[in-house]
């Protein structure tokens, strides 16, 4: 299946293809390897609560677009941008709502007290 339109429409909005970071907790010492910005599949939004992440893909995205509407249009891009919380629903660890713009947090005990390090980009 291809999809009209460029992810890097997000871009104008702050969004950006995904990266590989290192995320060493500041106050626990845990490191662990997170993705941060979307994929060409989806998007990895976070709960604004606790940190947890969930996927909402592209597919998801496209299957509720109104008709009619121009696809590759940015009332399109944006629609499906402000979308994407209830799409990724309530968050099953805390009962909080995820954002794309939801801070980075610790694995371990989910401190935003971290050192990020960029390691690589995703697709």
């Amino acid at each position: 299946m291809t999809y009209p339109g460029d992810l890097s429409r997000f871009g104008e909005d702050g969004g950006r293809m995904a990266e590989m970071i290192d995320v060493a907790c500041d106050r626990c010492g845990t490191v662990s390897q997170q993705l941060d910005g979307a994929t060409m599949l989806g998007f990895n939004p976070r709960c604004l609560e606790c940190g947890t992440e969930t996927f909402v893909s592209l597919v998801e995205l496209y299957a509720v677009d109104k008709p009619g509407l121009d696809p590759a249009s940015d009332e399109a891009w944006h629609l499906r941008k402000s979308r994407i919380p209830d799409l990724a629903g309530i968050c099953n660890n805390c009962g909080g709502t995820f954002s794309i713009d939801a801070p980075i947090r610790c694995a371990h005990c989910r401190s935003r007290n971290v050192s990020i390090l960029l390691v690589g980009s995703a697709c």
